[in-house]
Parts: structure tokens; sequence; C-alpha cells
């Protein structure tokens, strides 16, 4: 398994209103789709580092995600936002349910990775939210995702 940090990994379950990013858990997961917090999954273990450094970051920052919209087609399969793509929820027995989709989806990849450049850069959220809306508006309907607050 593929060890990140634990308090990163704990804390976008933390944020309020984070239960309609994670809505509800049925039908469930697959055993390969869960890891304890500070691990990714199983599914995972034949990805190319640049996708396990996206959903590193996509555990540690779904705070931050929740407000990026995805522009892959993805809202149709029921996702709200660029983490969706990801992270599907915690779940009571504190695993992390994660998202197949983002592995194999070079939108969500795309998205995520612009989201990390300016993020680091100190770029706030909603200005990070504008620049995505910028860049990717032509490329299809978006997910249905709330504006961060101001």
């Amino acid at each position: 398994m593929i060890v990140f940090g634990l308090g990163a990994a704990l804390g976008f379950a933390l944020w309020p209103g984070a239960a309609s990013l994670w809505g509800s858990l049925a039908p469930g997961p697959h055993p390969d789709e869960l890891a304890p917090p500070g691990h990714l999954p199983a599914f995972l273990k034949d990805a190319p580092e640049q996708t396990l450094e996206i959903y590193r970051w996509a555990a540690a920052h779904a705070d931050l995600l929740r407000f990026i919209p995805c522009y892959c087609g993805c809202a149709t399969m029921g996702h709200d936002s660029n983490a969706a793509c990801y992270l599907r929820g915690l779940r009571p027995d504190g695993k992390i349910w994660y998202e197949r989709h983002g592995a194999r989806c070079g939108g969500c990849l795309v998205v995520t990775r612009e989201v990390m450049a300016l993020h680091r850069r100190g770029t706030p959220a909603r200005e990070i939210r504008r620049m995505v809306e910028i860049r990717h508006a032509r490329e299809g309907p978006s997910t249905p995702t709330l504006w961060p607050p101001r």
C-alpha cells in the first residue's frame, strides 16, 4: 500500500457540508476501492506515479476540489465536482472509499493538475475556480459545482 499524510487524509471529511459531496454509500464499494487513512486503494497499485500523486493530493485537498467543476461528462455519473472523480466518501469504519473514474480520465487529471499548480502558487480558491472555468468551459457541460465562499 502507498502511504501519505494521515492528517491530510482525514481533513477532507471535516468541512461543513461534506455530506453533500459524499452522498449515499449505496450500493457499496468493492474491497479494492477502500483504504485506511494514509493509504491509497489497491486499484491504484499499477497506476503511474503522476496518478498516485493526484490521488494523494485529492484526498488531502478535497475541501478545495469540491468547489472545482469537472468537464469530462462525469456529471452523468452523479459527480458534483472534481473531488468526486477521486473520492466517494469516508465510511463509518474510518476507511476512505475511493472513486476509480479519475484514474482513467484524462479530463479529470488535467483539471486537477492545473488546480494543484495554482494552489501551490497561493492562488485563492475563487480565482482557481474562475481560471478553471475560463480554460475548460468549451469542453462540455460542467458538474453542478458550488462556488467557494467569499
